[in-house]
């Protein structure tokens, strides 16, 4: 019997040996598949991230061990005025600008013609004459990563098309045509393609003087057409010179007009 008992308390300690010795492999082969994912509920900052380092984000990284927000640089998400829009001969008086951020936290910002609170996103500026346009700049940081942006103050102005009975168009037949509004640039002088008919009078084309000359083309051929100056005051007052560009002969039906800037 004790050869017996001795036999079966042998035969039970090899066998939990092996088990145990097989499950702590198993074990091990689990947390080895599985080191390399983690599920983080929750992390507490003891600290408010700094811009030399890391900043407000919701993406969080390991750096040395510590886990940390990650950097995200300071943005200006919008920089807007509210003048709407102007017209040459009208004048700004006041006007608001305001902005948004993102990204880290700033440690400055500057603003054209006022010094704006780090807090501060819009300033109200009054006592102005502005009559030309005018941009305005805002330029941050977080003493790491700069970034600016600006808004403008436009002062639209009038380019104008049609015909006329006169071959060297007065003031009132330039008026008289199709008003276009345009932002004051020198790339605006030139005419997309378009349709006139002349039904026997003259077809001309008038801008700003100060946006220099151009090339007139008539359904897709280089056409010389004769240039004149003529003083034009809009419906608000401003007063400049147009260079008037004047088909040579009247004309019956319809042309296709274009003007590429010479």
């Amino acid at each position: 019997m004790k050869i017996l008992m001795f036999i079966l308390v042998g035969f039970l300690y090899v066998f939990c040996a092996s088990s145990s010795t097989s499950d702590t492999v198993k074990v091990r082969q689990i947390l080895k598949g599985d080191t390399a994912t983690a599920t983080i509920k929750s992390v507490t900052l003891t600290a408010a991230p700094i811009a030399t380092s890391y900043s407000a984000d919701s993406v969080l990284v390991i750096q040395n061990g510590v886990i940390k927000k990650r950097y995200s640089p300071p943005v200006i998400l919008s920089f807007t005025n509210n003048t709407g829009t102007m017209y040459a001969g009208q004048t700004v008086t006041g006007l608001t600008t305001a902005w948004t951020l993102g990204g880290a936290p700033i440690t400055s910002q500057t603003h054209t013609d006022c010094t704006p609170a780090l807090g501060d996103r819009s300033h109200v500026f009054t006592g102005l004459s502005l009559t030309n346009d005018k941009y305005y700049t805002l330029a941050i940081t977080d003493g790491k990563t700069p970034s600016s942006a600006n808004t403008w103050v436009y002062f639209m102005i009038s380019k104008y098309y049609g015909t006329s009975v006169n071959s060297a168009p007065t003031e009132s037949n330039i008026k008289a045509g199709t008003n276009s509004w345009q932002y004051q640039n020198v790339s605006y002088r030139a005419l997309a393609a378009t349709e006139i008919t002349g039904e026997g009078k003259y077809i001309y084309y008038a801008y700003p003087a100060s946006w220099g000359s151009v090339q007139i083309w008539v359904n897709g051929l280089q056409n010389n057409w004769s240039k004149t100056t003529v003083s034009v005051t809009n419906a608000y007052g401003n007063t400049q010179n147009y260079y008037v560009y004047t088909s040579p002969s009247t004309i019956i039906g319809t042309l296709t007009v274009s003007a590429i800037g010479n």
